[in-house]
C-alpha cells in the first residue's frame, strides 16, 4: 500500500492529485481498506507475540504491545487522513463556500499532513523492534542473531523518523542509511513465518520437558 499510494500523488499540484483520486477511487478505496486491515493484523501479530514471550520476558512483551497498538493507532489516523479527500472531493452541500481550487489545496495539504503523521509512526516501527530484539534473545529457542538483527532495523527506522522531524537537512543521507538498516527487520520476522518458534516448555501435569511450537499470525 505504501509504494502504490503514493502514484496517487502529484507533487506541487493539487488540481492533477485530485483528478488522480477521482480517476482511480476504486482503487485508492481499496488501499484504504488494505491500510485498515494491515492496522487490525498488526494489533493480532503484537498479541500473538506477547502470548509467546510472555514466559520469556513478561515487562518487555508487554511493552511489545503497547508499542504496536500505538502504531496502529496512528495507523488508523492514516486511514482517516488518506479518506480526507474522497469527502472533500464529494463537494458537499456544507463545502460549497469553497471553490474547487480551493478544495483541491486542502486535499493535498492533507496528504502532506499524513506524510508527517506516517513518518511519526515510523519511530514506533523501530521502537516496537526493540522489546522485540530482547525478547528473541534471551528465548533461547530462536537464534539470537534474529534478534540482533531487529535491535540493527529498529535503529534505521528511529533514525529516519528523527532526521524527518528535527534534522530536515539530512533526511536524505539518513534515509539512505537507515533504507538498509531496516533490511535486517525481514531476518527475525521471516523466521517467524517460516521456520517457526520451538521451544520447550515444563509439563505442568508430568513436570518433565515437552516440547511445543507455538505459531505466530
Amino acid at each position: 500500500m505504501l509504494l502504490l499510494l503514493p502514484r496517487f500523488v502529484v507533487a506541487g499540484d493539487a488540481t492533477a492529485t485530485a483528478q488522480k483520486i477521482a480517476a482511480g477511487e476504486q482503487v485508492y478505496r481499496l488501499l484504504l481498506l488494505g491500510e485498515l486491515a494491515g492496522s487490525v493484523l498488526f494489533i493480532v501479530l503484537g498479541w500473538s507475540l506477547y502470548h509467546l514471550f510472555e514466559e520469556v520476558d513478561r515487562k518487555q512483551a508487554m511493552l511489545l504491545v503497547l508499542f504496536v497498538l500505538a502504531s496502529a493507532t496512528l495507523g488508523l489516523v492514516d486511514v482517516t487522513l488518506l479518506a480526507s479527500p474522497l469527502v472533500i472531493q464529494a463537494r458537499a452541500g456544507f463545502l460549497s463556500v469553497f471553490t474547487p481550487s480551493q478544495l483541491d489545496a486542502l486535499s493535498l495539504a492533507l496528504l502532506k499532513i499524513r506524510s508527517v503523521e506516517l513518518r511519526a509512526d515510523e519511530a514506533l516501527w523501530g521502537l516496537w523492534l526493540v522489546p522485540f530484539g530482547i525478547l528473541v534473545i534471551k528465548s533461547g529457542f530462536i537464534p539470537k542473531l534474529a534478534g540482533v538483527s531487529l535491535l540493527v532495523a529498529s535503529v534505521g527506522y528511529v533514525a529516519m523518523s528523527v532526521a524527518f522531524i528535527a534534522f530536515p537537512a539530512y533526511v536524505g543521507q539518513v534515509d539512505h542509511y537507515g533504507s538498509w538498516l531496516i533490511q535486517f527487520e525481514l531476518v527475525g520476522i521471516l523466521w517467524l513465518l517460516i521456520v517457526g518458534a520451538r521451544r520447550v516448555v515444563p509439563s505442568r501435569a508430568a513436570g518433565t520437558l515437552t516440547e511445543g511450537a507455538p505459531a505466530v499470525g
